[in-house]
């Protein structure tokens, strides 16, 4: 009986070992700013990780603001799609609404920027954990925009990641109702403290501004995370161990 559990021992720990080796390839974590992975790939190679024995790959993501269709609803107002049109009860034309919910409106992290119409700058505070990576691979940043009508007023909107200006991506013409997701590389250089602050800066012109409306602005990063190799080795011997227990019994 004694010699049925030992060896049932030793197969469970070399096979458990076997199992591990693909759990770590396809781990399922948490992301940075408590937010839940939104893509995990396993079985790749990372044969350049000299002290490691397995990798996975993760990819976290930040998002300030929630993609709710400008606070319409995402049924309502999906991705790219127009906004309703809305009157300015002051000039009984045009184009004005705030469907900021409580927590935006008492948000510090860009946020409070979102859902609504007449904002003209904001800064996006972007936070992840860093030390959960080994190394960073790609990052974008996403912003959800409508408005834009760079075209019609000859100038445009600017937009800084990290101080560096990439006003002329969002130099486009939507239309007074028109909405577009607008996604940028992120230079990994930007990453490494763990922050990337994102700073729109609303056009303004002579006699008035551009009426901008943000839905969301978000911060995907992708990079490796390696696993020690002491965690596998030790399970290895213990099934070591104890076929070498089962063969003294059998002797």
């Amino acid at each position: 009986m004694k010699k049925s559990i030992i060896a049932a021992m030793a197969l469970f720990c070399l096979f458990g070992l076997s199992l591990s080796a693909s759990a770590f390839n396809n781990m399922s974590t948490m992301g940075g700013s408590d937010k839940p992975v939104i893509n995990a790939v396993g079985d790749q190679n990372f044969s350049g990780l000299p002290s490691k024995k397995y990798a996975n790959v993760i990819t976290v993501l930040d998002m300030i603001g929630d993609n709710d269709g400008y606070g319409y609803g995402a049924a309502m107002v999906p991705d790219g799609a127009d906004l309703p049109v809305t009157n300015d009860p002051e000039e009984g034309a045009g184009w004005i609404f705030d469907n900021r919910s409580a927590a935006e409106l008492a948000a510090t992290n860009g946020a409070q920027g979102t859902d609504f119409e007449e904002m003209l700058d904001v800064t996006f505070n972007h936070r992840f954990d860093l030390s959960r990576f080994d190394y960073l691979t790609e990052a974008f940043f996403t912003i959800d925009i409508s408005g834009l009508q760079q075209g019609i007023f000859g100038g445009f909107s600017h937009l800084y990641l990290d101080g560096v200006d990439v006003a002329n991506l969002l130099d486009v013409d939507q239309g007074v109702w028109g909405s577009g997701l607008f996604t940028y590389a992120v230079d990994l250089s930007m990453l490494s403290d763990g922050a990337l602050d994102v700073y729109f800066d609303g056009w303004d012109f002579d006699y008035g501004h551009d009426d901008i409306a943000i839905d969301f602005a978000a911060l995907t990063v992708t990079g490796v995370s390696a696993i020690p190799e002491p965690a596998t080795m030790a399970l290895f011997g213990l099934g070591l161990v104890g076929l070498g227990m089962l063969r003294r019994w059998k002797e």
